[in-house]
């Protein structure tokens, strides 16, 4: 939709875009456009006339927490002006009584967008053999993020172009001139910190790679804690058995109490992770958060909450690494004979790889 050349907004002024008037209840700038209508949910922007972003929004009912105007009829307003790209952080649902503030100073403006962390990547997916896709934890300026000179991947890889994917600038998609090399790892870092719309500053790295499919004995449990303390929970630990990086995405875990009859093992959800590098480890259960206190001296990044990880049986059972195809890289019937007789309280003790 175009504006008319005679549509205007005065200095720190107001004006409402809308298909149809409002009688007296708008009195200011407003314009007109007989087919602007919006959805429930969506992207809004204001371009200039070489289609350029100059503001947008990417909009959700999720902005409306209040239960009471999740029913409509309640605007979303900006908090503060000078941190547009701060994205859904800088949005709240009006508060004045009428639901709306067109050509008002809007009525959350009194609150207070406090944002002291910095940003930091979030995510690196490999979508092609050339191609990666950069997540970072906020919105950042076009400006700054879509300058190849910005980034720098080792083992080196020369990027040709990189751009916003979609409406939103907290998703990029990176093109390389060179071909991705399976298994090998790959770290991308930007050369000079970062700047969110906050002022908050940081260099930004994260790893991405293409790992192997994980063959038998690829992966090995190295460690199964099956009669966890009160204050922790079960966990098996598994290490990467292998010289080659190895894909984990579609890895999960599979259990039975019932050791004489295997046709009974469920499956946990796939591990979220993507791959292992050689001897690398990985702490698998259902809430890793009390693992981190009670052993501290581990890093804590190793540890990975699992959906549908189960409550191992106390006094034995049979776990798996299995394939997305059920196809078994290892497995282990444990059991409580197996602790040191010597040992008072099994509790907490788990049993180790020798």
């Amino acid at each position: 939709m175009e504006l008319s050349a005679e549509s205007y907004i005065k200095g720190y002024g107001y004006a409402v875009i809308s298909s149809r008037k409002f009688g007296e209840t708008v009195s200011g700038n407003l314009i007109l456009l007989s087919s602007f209508s919006l959805k429930s949910e969506g992207y809004i922007a204001l371009t200039d006339t070489n289609l350029r972003d100059i503001d947008y929004i990417n909009y959700s009912p999720d902005f409306i927490s209040d239960e009471d105007k999740m029913a409509g009829g309640w605007s979303i307003e900006m908090i503060d002006h000078d941190l547009p790209c701060l994205g859904r952080q800088n949005w709240a649902v009006c508060e004045d009584p009428s639901g709306g503030t067109p050509c008002r100073q809007n009525s959350v403006s009194y609150k207070k967008v406090i944002d002291e962390t910095p940003a930091s990547i979030v995510d690196i997916s490999v979508i092609s053999e050339n191609r990666l896709e950069i997540t970072f934890s906020e919105q950042l300026e076009p400006y700054v993020i879509l300058n190849t000179s910005v980034y720098l991947i080792e083992p080196y890889l020369e990027i040709s172009s990189v751009e916003i994917e979609g409406h939103s600038s907290d998703k990029l998609i990176v093109n390389l001139y060179q071909i991705i090399e399976p298994g090998v790892l790959y770290s991308l870092q930007t050369v000079n910190p970062l700047e969110d719309c906050a002022g908050n500053t940081s260099v930004c790295s994260s790893q991405f790679g293409i790992g192997y499919a994980p063959e038998v004995s690829d992966l090995l449990f190295n460690e199964v804690l099956f009669n966890a303390s009160d204050d922790a929970n079960d966990y098996v630990e598994i290490i990467n058995n292998s010289n080659k990086l190895i894909d984990i995405q579609q890895i999960k875990i599979g259990y039975t109490s019932y050791t004489d009859n295997l046709e009974k093992t469920k499956y946990t959800n796939a591990i979220p992770g993507k791959f292992l590098r050689p001897g690398e480890i990985m702490v698998l259960s259902s809430d890793c958060s009390g693992l981190a206190d009670i052993y501290p001296y581990h890093d804590t990044s190793a540890f990975i909450n699992v959906s549908g990880f189960p409550n191992l049986n106390r006094l034995k059972g049979y776990i798996c690494i299995a394939t997305g195809e059920n196809d078994i890289i290892d497995s282990f019937i444990y059991s409580s004979d197996m602790h040191l007789s010597s040992l008072t309280d099994e509790k907490g003790v788990s049993l180790e790889r020798m």
